[in-house]
C-alpha cells in the first residue's frame, strides 16, 4: 500500500467509524429521549395549526407527514411546535382539531406528538446494528493501516 492508498484508507476508516458511532449512539439516544418523554412527560391535548406533506426528492420518493400544533402548558404558557407522524395518523387529523402531545414540564419546548418520535424498538435495534457494523468496518480499516505502518516501521528500524 503506498501513501495515497493509506490516506484514502484512513479517510474512509474515520468516516465509517464516526458514521457508525452516530447511527449507534444517535438511535439509542433518540429512543431513550422519546420513550422517556412519553412515559414521564405531561400529556395535553393540542390544537392542530397546520398539516404539511414534504415529498423527498430521493428515488424512493418518501414523504414526511408534518403537524404544526399549539398547546398551553399547565402553568399557562402557549407553545407552538412541529412534529412528524406516520401517514395513517396524519390523515386522521384536521386543522383546528385535537392531537395529543407529551411535553417536559421543566422545558415545554421539548414536546412530542403521541404516536410520533423514535419509539420503535426494532427500528432502533436495526439502526444500532447497522452503526456497529459500519463502525467496525471503519475500525478494521484503520487497524489494517496501523498494522502496515507498524510493520514498515519495525522493518526499517
Amino acid at each position: 500500500m503506498d501513501r495515497d492508498d493509506n490516506r484514502i484508507a484512513v479517510i474512509f476508516g474515520v468516516l465509517f467509524a464516526c458514521g457508525g458511532l452516530v447511527f449507534a449512539v444517535g438511535g439509542v439516544g433518540a429512543y431513550h429521549r422519546d420513550t422517556t418523554l412519553l412515559a414521564a412527560g405531561e400529556r395535553v391535548t393540542a390544537q392542530v395549526v397546520a398539516l404539511d406533506r414534504i415529498r423527498d426528492a430521493s428515488p424512493d420518493g418518501s414523504t414526511d407527514y408534518l403537524v404544526k400544533y399549539r398547546f398551553t402548558t399547565h402553568d399557562g404558557r402557549t407553545i407552538v411546535k412541529q412534529g412528524g407522524l406516520g401517514q395513517a395518523a396524519w390523515r386522521a387529523l384536521r386543522v383546528g382539531g385535537p392531537v395529543e402531545v407529551a411535553y417536559d414540564p421543566a422545558n415545554p419546548t421539548k414536546g412530542l406528538l403521541v404516536g410520533g418520535g423514535v419509539t420503535s424498538l426494532p427500528l432502533v435495534v436495526i439502526s444500532t446494528l447497522f452503526g456497529l457494523v459500519m463502525g467496525g468496518f471503519g475500525l478494521a480499516l484503520l487497524g489494517t493501516v496501523a498494522r502496515r505502518w507498524w510493520n514498515r516501521t519495525r522493518a526499517a528500524g
